[in-house]
């Protein structure tokens, strides 16, 4: 029986692998996935190069085609001509890695220029893992010759900067070893991974509600109490009595005691989420459901191990089911306080 932290290892690993060869291995229990047991801070890092799947998958490239091409000069027909042999040779790699890693799909990151690069992703995903390219992709002296690259957030190469694209990459100048660099690194996050690249969107929205407020009274403060109105009202205060001098400044006084009492009990609400992903295993419509606490105060530390729960239709929370359905309705990046926010990739977090 595995250890605990060899288990963790061991279905990490499994992450980056085909739909199908995840059901049938130990990653899947009865046919769900089981917890992967932490968060990949590489993955959710703003430095790490990434892109929700839904946003590429009209653009996916027919990597066997181009990989078709000849590249000996005028063997190329007149539709293909707009290929370069770099594009081409890079086509061919990942023919190559869809042969090892089932179900993989491939679109254009990077085309016309020396460095082709192909985004890596599977379909039923939220983001990408990585991406291959092919040509000189050294930052200080230039190569010989041009290599295959992977890039992905298991790789660590110290020779370069931690924020730099070459930090995460590998090279080679050999097509069956970028094969196998592809199998051993591409891996996708995982669910922790996936709820957290997001989260800061939906706290960003349910912040500028309360800095709104701050600011609405703020403004209506500023109107209230300039000089000369204070001056007025102190004055005749001391002269007469508690009467206002501009009847002006009583609708105003009435603006800010009410946005003020609005912000004040705005200040004691706390945001509790459920990430919520969507996707179909096969003709089935399931729920990732991960709950997030006191996100508003520290959203990196809002979720705890093992919290995800899977669902179907049939059995997710009457309460989930119905903002799902409402944020469903609304665009990408769109938030609606008390209901909860839409990610760029289809993705939910709602109100708990």
């Amino acid at each position: 029986m595995r250890s605990h932290k060899s288990r963790c290892t061991y279905i990490a690993g499994l992450i980056g692998q085909p739909p199908e060869h995840r059901r049938n291995s130990n990653f899947y229990k009865k046919g769900r996935p089981i917890m992967v047991e932490k968060m990949t801070t590489e993955f959710c890092s703003n430095n790490y190069r990434k892109e929700p799947v839904n946003k590429l998958q009209k653009l996916k490239e027919d990597v066997g085609h181009v990989a078709s091409i000849s590249t000996t000069e005028g063997d190329i027909s007149d539709e293909d001509i707009s290929y370069t042999v770099k594009e081409i040779m890079l086509c061919k790699l990942a023919v190559e890695i869809s042969r090892k890693m089932r179900g993989i799909q491939f679109t254009w990151k990077n085309r016309g220029n020396n460095n082709p690069m192909l985004w890596c992703y599977y379909d039923d995903m939220a983001f990408t893992m990585g991406f291959i390219g092919y040509g000189d992709f050294n930052t200080h002296v230039a190569s010989e010759e041009p290599e295959y690259v992977v890039y992905s957030h298991t790789i660590e190469n110290n020779k370069y900067a931690s924020y730099s694209d070459p930090h995460r990459m590998v090279k080679t100048i050999h097509m069956n070893k970028a094969v196998k660099n592809a199998c051993r690194y591409l891996r996708n996050g995982t669910p922790y991974d996936v709820a957290m690249i997001e989260v800061y969107r939906a706290k960003r929205n349910f912040d500028d509600i309360g800095s709104k407020l701050f600011s609405t009274k703020s403004n209506v403060f500023n109107n209230l109490f300039t000089h000369e109105k204070m001056f007025l009202e102190f004055k005749h205060l001391l002269e007469q009595g508690h009467t206002f001098v501009d009847p002006k400044n009583q609708a105003l006084a009435e603006d800010f005691v009410k946005v003020a009492q609005e912000e004040k009990e705005r200040q004691k609400l706390e945001l509790n989420l459920y990430h919520v992903r969507v996707y179909m295993d096969g003709d089935v419509q399931m729920f990732d459901v991960i709950p997030m606490h006191d996100v508003q105060r520290d959203p990196w530390n809002s979720m705890l191990p093992d919290s995800m729960k899977t669902y179907t239709s049939d059995t997710l929370p009457e309460d989930i089911m119905g903002k799902v359905s409402v944020m469903s309705m609304v665009d990408e990046e769109s938030y609606v306080d008390g209901v909860g926010y839409k990610d760029r990739g289809g993705n939910f977090y709602v109100s708990q």
